[in-house]
């Protein structure tokens, strides 16, 4: 059985300046040197869905009219060894329109059941292994989970270069005038 968790969390930015950033949060990662695009095309939903490999494969599914943002990862390597995903949900906080909320669940499953039945006879059980599988489970989706403060720090970063960006081009575009909260 996967190892399932999850963690809420909220950005004190609009869900257009957060789900900007979003795009960007490869850009600096030791593990990515590039990022390419499999697919991107608009739905019948008006819905923008991009898949992009990785050292993952990450699908997005944004919904400017929900203001909302699905993303999905899931491991391409050693997937016989150990299955892992992730579904985050963005979302505009109910709140406040400068706030966005979301949602990340993660889970890990060692020596996945379609890996098992693509194997012999003679390979063992998934719990057969001294329970080293559930093991393996939890430190995944722990680690899994456990980067997420990470992530908050590089988007929050990304969003403070954006920041920087709008005012030294003078608060001109509609983007850059539309996501600081009136002053009160």
């Amino acid at each position: 059985m996967p190892r399932t968790l999850e963690h809420h969390g909220l950005y004190f930015h609009p869900f257009e300046l957060v789900s900007t950033a979003l795009w960007d949060k490869y850009e600096n990662h030791k593990f990515v040197k590039s990022v390419e695009v499999l697919s991107r095309k608009i739905d019948g939903h008006g819905r923008l869905c991009s898949i992009r490999p990785l050292y993952l494969l990450e699908e997005v599914v944004v919904d400017a009219k929900k203001r909302s943002m699905d993303v999905k990862t899931s491991n391409i390597n050693f997937t016989s060894i150990l299955g892992c995903s992730s579904l985050s949900k963005y979302h505009s906080s109910r709140e406040s329109f400068f706030q966005t909320a979301y949602t990340i669940n993660v889970s890990a499953e060692a020596f996945p059941r379609h890996a098992a039945e693509t194997t012999t006879e003679a390979a063992p059980a998934k719990g057969s292994w001294f329970g080293i599988g559930e093991k393996i489970e939890s430190f995944a989706a722990s680690k899994l989970l456990g980067n997420v403060k990470e992530g908050e720090d590089v988007i929050n970063g990304i969003i403070e270069r954006i920041k920087g960006n709008c005012k030294s081009i003078q608060n001109k575009s509609w983007f850059c005038s539309n996501f600081n909260p009136p002053q009160s």
